[in-house]
């Protein structure tokens, strides 16, 4: 009897979508943040310790924690987005509330012994926000956005009534199903487009776009620290970054 072994395999195919140039310049631009004492002094937490903020700058600073503490550092951001478009501006409000290094340390302490004092942080921060809105409008009497589509029907020779109805189902083809284009006239079957805008454009086509953005990136973190004698102190922190865009 002879065995036959007939080798299968699996294959499967998945999307996948990198980052763009820009995205590198987005995640690497950071908010001011930390606790308002850490802000005050223009963020020199490198040595001083004694803040919830040296979790993500100084662990080894926990140590001065004697006692427990619980940190809430809110804030509170405003402003105004202006986009000018055809002469007219246009103004956008920002009014963002933002939660700054907050979290609980417990801790304990002795004046005896080699281990003066030890520290546990639980923290999180708000380290960038992409929270925001622009506005664009304005009357525009010299061109219509339709334009594009009646060049992609002319640039890719499109003379029938059927390549401009299908050819295009993520562009012109929406377009012309939609009337915002048209056939302008036959010459035996074939066809020229226009754009049905045109007709308006002389008394001004009111064009806008608003683009709202939304997330940040906050960063969780566990941070531990040791005192030996208030002249060596130790600590680490474990950070968990999370990225919404």
């Amino acid at each position: 009897m002879k065995k036959v072994f007939i080798p299968c395999a699996l294959l499967s195919c998945v999307v996948a979508s990198a980052q763009e140039p820009v995205d590198a310049l987005r995640l690497s631009y950071t908010i001011p943040s930390g606790t308002a004492r850490h802000q005050a002094i223009g963020g020199a937490m490198g040595s001083l310790g004694g803040d919830i903020t040296a979790t993500y700058v100084n662990p080894a600073g926990l140590a001065f924690y004697k006692t427990g503490d619980v940190v809430l550092s809110p804030s509170y951001r405003f402003g105004k987005n202006k986009g000018t478009y055809l002469g007219r501006s246009e103004k956008e409000s920002q009014k963002k509330f933002d939660l700054g290094t907050s979290g609980v340390i417990w801790a304990s302490g002795s004046d005896r012994g080699r281990v003066r004092s030890h520290a546990v942080s639980l923290a999180l921060n708000t380290t960038a926000d992409f929270r925001n809105k622009v506005l664009y409008r304005g009357v525009n009497t010299q061109s219509s956005y339709s334009q594009q589509f009646v060049e992609e029907l002319g640039n890719n020779n499109i003379k029938t009534i059927d390549g401009a109805a299908n050819g295009f189902p993520f562009g012109s083809s929406l377009a012309f199903n939609t009337y915002w284009i048209d056939s302008s006239g036959s010459s035996a079957g074939i066809r020229s487009f226009r754009s049905r805008a045109g007709a308006l454009a002389a008394s001004g086509l009111i064009q806008e776009q608003k683009m709202e953005t939304r997330g940040g990136i906050y960063e969780p973190s566990l941070g531990f620290a040791i005192n030996y004698s208030d002249k060596l102190m130790l600590g680490g922190s474990i950070s968990i970054p999370y990225v919404h865009y």
